[in-house]
């Protein structure tokens, strides 16, 4: 199952790339700024008894960025990530990590991540050069990530964080199934998308959408064929979570926030059908049996969903 969890990552950065990055990602540099200085300037004005008239050049004007972080040691680096991957009072969703979509100045974020992140890579978009794609990455421990590495990216547009695509890791129980619902509550709408049959395996997502606190959570498990139904079964202690984070706005549809955060081809919308579409449970009544049981299951017919 695991590895549903590198392809999702690496299937939604790759969205991102291919759709509207440079084939060849460097990591951003800065030129250090010149400083300038004005000139007054002294010229006599007089014949027989001097006088002297300053005329200012154009008033000095000087712009000062914030000097570098220093690099952490790579044992502070591990334990800051450790704990930034707690949920945090000081930044609760959808902040992620001190950085606030739709608040953060990128050039902040930046300063902060660079002190312990392994390397920052930039992506302009093709069709909008003011948006721009920064992807972060972590060095963690396997039992984190199994791959040793976690991969946050930024969409930004103009210095502002647009959006974020955070990876909390392999299993992170702090954002399990179970306690985002006691956390934050039943979800706007669910979400799922499945195939019609399996090749190893045949995954199942269910996404739980939460417009009005700014973010969208990723799950998924392995589910089963019984006869011509898919049978996907969720622990309420499933802690897979990929989340998607923008700024809170409770009117968003699912495929604008989506579309906001370039999260997959639009193309592949069509595949994430609402819970009460494709199946006979609705939101609530699967959402309270996770909370009273340690497993709930849905059940879709499999000629709702396309071939793998």
């Amino acid at each position: 199952m695991k590895k549903h969890k590198t392809c999702i990552i690496w299937m939604m950065t790759c969205c991102i790339v291919v759709s509207s990055c440079n084939p060849n990602p460097k990591t951003e540099t800065h030129e250090p700024p010149i400083a300038t200085s004005s000139l007054w300037i002294v010229a006599p004005t007089g014949t027989l008894t001097p006088t002297l008239t300053l005329t200012p050049s154009p008033t000095l004007t000087a712009t000062i960025s914030p000097s570098p972080l220093p690099t952490l040691l790579p044992n502070d680096a591990k334990n800051l990530i450790i704990s930034l991957l707690k949920p945090s009072n000081d930044c609760s969703l959808p902040c992620w990590w001190n950085v606030v979509p739709g608040f953060t100045k990128w050039s902040e974020a930046e300063r902060f991540l660079s002190t312990f992140s392994t390397k920052i890579t930039k992506y302009v978009s093709s069709a909008d050069p003011d948006e721009i794609y920064y992807s972060a990455y972590f060095k963690v421990s396997t039992s984190i990530e199994k791959h040793g590495s976690l991969i946050h990216t930024f969409k930004v547009k103009n210095n502002n964080v647009y959006s974020i695509t955070a990876d909390t890791g392999d299993n992170n129980s702090a954002y399990s199934l179970r306690n985002m619902l006691t956390n934050f509550g039943f979800p706007q709408e669910i979400y799922l998308r499945t195939f019609s049959d399996k090749r190893e395996d045949l995954p199942f997502y269910m996404i739980l959408f939460y417009p009005a606190q700014g973010f969208s959570v990723l799950y998924f498990d392995d589910a089963d064929i019984v006869k011509e139904d898919i049978r996907g079964c969720f622990s309420r202690n499933l802690s897979n979570a990929s989340l998607w984070l923008q700024a809170p706005d409770m009117g968003v549809p699912f495929s604008k926030f989506i579309e906001n955060g370039d999260i997959f081809p639009p193309e592949e919308l069509v595949y994430y059908q609402p819970l009460s579409e494709v199946s006979d449970v609705t939101v609530e009544s699967f959402l309270s049996s996770i909370k009273s049981r340690s497993e709930s299951c849905i059940t879709t017919s499999r000629n709702l969903w396309p071939s793998p």
